[in-house]
């Protein structure tokens, strides 16, 4: 089970994949499930504020605050809103690093890269990708990192990201030298 092995992030996403199926969200009103405030307003505006303050708290050195910002502005986000969904994810992964929070910084980074996967969209991947063999490099997992940063650097050629590709091959040198 993904929310007992990963913990809110995969909460996330499985509540994300049930609502989806519900009537009153594959039509787009998303606003019965909201408590008090947000209810008021439009859930996307809502979230698009959410994002900021967790953005703004993540620039002053408040991680914890932001991550709480970050997640409310995933729960008032439609689960095919992959567009809006996309920076708050990559912003949590961040977040998540700076905690500690491994298990649900690794959880995160499986629904990043899903979603990039699903969106074949070269940009998203290289990032996804880059994302997560960070991880591995963070977690001391040399050798699991050069097949993500690999396919990141396959992924930001194709669309010519050059400075991306530059840092992929950065991260891809440390671990070879990590590895001896």
């Amino acid at each position: 089970d993904l929310v007992q092995r990963y913990g809110p992030s995969a909460a996330l996403v499985q509540s994300d994949q049930r609502r989806a199926d519900e009537p009153e969200h594959r039509h787009g009103d998303r606003r019965s499930h909201l408590p008090g405030r947000d209810q008021a307003g439009d859930p996307d505006k809502a979230a698009h504020h959410y994002t900021q303050a967790g953005q703004r708290a993540l620039k002053q050195g408040a991680p914890a605050e932001a991550r709480s910002f970050f997640y409310r502005a995933l729960e008032l986000l439609a689960p095919e809103d992959t567009h809006s969904r996309w920076p708050v994810l990559l912003a949590m992964a961040e977040v998540l690093k700076l905690l500690g929070e491994k298990e649900a910084r690794e959880a995160n980074l499986e629904v990043l890269l899903h979603l990039a996967q699903a969106s074949g969209k070269d940009p998203q991947l290289a990032e996804a990708y880059r994302a997560r063999a960070l991880f591995f490099s963070d977690t001391g997992d040399q050798r699991a990192v050069l097949p993500p940063v690999e396919q990141a650097i396959t992924a930001a050629a194709r669309v010519g990201n050059l400075a991306l590709q530059a840092d992929c091959l950065a991260v891809k040198a440390h671990a070879l030298v990590r590895l001896g």
